[in-house]
């Protein structure tokens, strides 16, 4: 079955029309998704504490499952530091904590990553994961989540 087909399974299977998921494996997806419409759909200008605790949940839970190679988990955690590092710049940015010549000059005006393709690697992860974990794994929707 192609990424793709995995992707719409889980989806509809696990991930909540509002909400975490009570599936690992729907929460993992339902993370990446998350990061990535906030980045592509919006700049990152809502970052918050929510997309932090995703990038090092998703780096975390992906590098601990052992479904990546050492080389794999080396790529995969770098993204998610991207990542993070282009949300904290953007959070910054948008509450005036950084001029727009800092932004330029230190960040190379960076506040979101847009190209599909960090995202579309870690969401290759997510689904080597659930390839390797078919059963549902049941995951504690956080209080303290609100995205």
């Amino acid at each position: 079955m192609e990424e793709e087909q995995i992707c719409r399974e889980i989806w509809t299977r696990w991930v909540p029309k509002r909400g975490q998921s009570t599936v690992l494996q729907g929460e993992l997806l339902r993370q990446i998704e998350r990061l990535r419409h906030e980045a592509q759909a919006n700049g990152n200008r809502n970052w918050c504490r929510d997309h932090a605790f995703f990038c090092a949940f998703l780096d975390h839970t992906l590098l601990d499952s052992g479904v990546l190679s050492p080389e794999e988990g080396e790529r995969l955690h770098g993204v998610l530091v991207h990542l993070r590092s282009c949300g904290e710049v953007a959070h910054r940015y948008h509450r005036g904590e950084l001029t727009e010549r800092e932004l330029e000059e230190d960040y190379h005006g960076e506040t979101a990553c847009t190209d599909d393709a960090p995202y579309d690697l870690v969401r290759g992860a997510v689904v080597r994961f659930c390839q390797a974990h078919p059963a549902p794994i049941p995951y504690q929707p956080r209080p303290d989540i609100r995205h």
